[in-house]
């Protein structure tokens, strides 16, 4: 009788398809986006940790206490838990080059950054430290493509650019880096990285705005934690800072995965009492339809318990081949969404078995009360 009502039993299935295809997409998005952030970390390292200032209390104790650049060269002297540090000054300009106009992110910062970002140099070289307050900068490809200037068929060592009325000379393009999410709070693949003291002394700084550092990833990360916030507060007359630690980041991603996976639950449940609520029409209106039928089955001898098990299986039947559509275009989604971020495709195992579990319980709910209304009736009534 589906086949028969095709148009019927097509809009039927709609709410089960959307609800159960909506899950299994998001979740597996979800999923596959948590995995390309671990991704992120494990190329970084679990022992990279970003330090910047405490802004808690009011203005003036902001300004007393200025995260300085001497509190930052001294941290891997001070703190010996503490193996690579490197200062982060950021601001945003202009850039200007062979007369086009870009706006770049500037990362003010040392040679000890490449070491720390695990960064690769394509041409030319990285900052040293004779570079300090020097108008040179290293800039990465993809950065490079993005401003409009293409940097797959020139060498752009030794060419000029102009931020805020300065000429600065490329010394090196890097490689595009991986793992720049997450934890940093600078994107080393759209930015242009110039010496930390030029950064400061260029916009007037008188503070850095983080510090990145490598850490001895066999010691408890709590202790090393500790050991930097009091290096701080001692050098700088009480200075409070935050570390970000790859854990921190990680329970904060699943905390959200968690709030995350009980949105789409909730979404879905929606979309799954409509489509319930189509299957539970559709198959009234084929009771209605099929009373004749009942009545000859009943009067050849078939019980009410074999009429009700009849079209109870018909609505499970429904609801299941609207699960199996939804699964399909919810892994089709997620494919799509996944390739086209370059992302390692998954499938969620949980979510695509979770959703037939919800298609079966939708289709028993709501085809019980037609499949009882079938087994209710008169078979001599139905036959007249």
């Amino acid at each position: 009788m589906l086949l028969l009502n095709k148009q019927r039993t097509i809009l039927a299935l709609f709410g089960i398809l959307i609800g159960i295809g909506s899950v299994i997409a998001m979740v597996s998005i979800g999923e596959i986006i948590a995995e390309e952030s671990m991704r992120q970390f494990r190329e970084l390292g679990t022992d990279l940790i970003l330090i910047d200032k405490e802004y808690a209390g009011n203005e003036t104790s902001r300004k007393k206490n200025p995260l300085k650049l001497q509190y930052a060269w001294e941290l891997t002297d001070k703190v010996h838990m503490v193996r690579a540090s490197a200062p982060i000054a950021l601001a945003s300009q202009s850039a200007h080059f062979s007369g086009k106009t870009g706006g770049v992110n500037i990362v003010g910062s040392t040679s000890t950054l490449i070491e720390i970002n695990k960064l690769r140099l394509k041409a030319g070289r990285f900052l040293v430290s004779m570079d300090e307050r020097r108008q040179v900068v290293v800039i990465a490809e993809e950065g490079l493509n993005s401003l409009g200037w293409s940097a797959a068929n020139a060498d752009w060592v030794g060419k000029k650019l102009e931020i805020k009325g300065r000429v600065f000379e490329i010394v090196g393009v890097l490689d595009k880096a991986s793992g720049t999410g997450g934890i940093l709070n600078y994107d080393v693949n759209r930015a242009i990285i110039m010496p930390v003291t030029t950064a400061m002394r260029l916009y007037n700084q008188s503070e850095l705005s983080a510090v990145v550092a490598r850490v001895l990833g066999t010691m408890d990360i709590a202790q090393i934690v500790d050991q930097i916030k009091t290096h701080f507060a001692k050098v700088g007359n009480g200075l409070a800072v935050k570390v970000h630690t790859p854990q921190e980041i990680i329970d904060q991603m699943k905390t959200q995965g968690r709030m995350f996976t009980l949105l789409l639950g909730a979404v879905g449940s929606i979309a799954m009492v409509v489509g319930g609520v189509g299957i539970m029409n559709i198959m009234l209106v084929s009771v209605a339809e099929r009373r004749r039928e009942i009545g000859i089955r009943r009067a050849l001898g078939a019980r009410r318990s074999d009429i009700q098990k009849q079209f109870l299986v018909e609505a499970i039947l429904l609801s299941l081949i609207g699960g199996v559509m939804g699964t399909v275009i919810g892994i089709g989604v997620s494919f799509m969404v996944s390739r086209s971020h370059d992302w390692a495709f998954q499938i969620s195992m949980v979510a695509v078995w979770s959703g037939m579990a919800m298609a079966i319980l939708v289709g028993v709910v709501f085809g019980y009360f037609p499949a009882r209304q079938a087994a209710q009736v008169d078979p001599i009534k139905a036959l007249q």
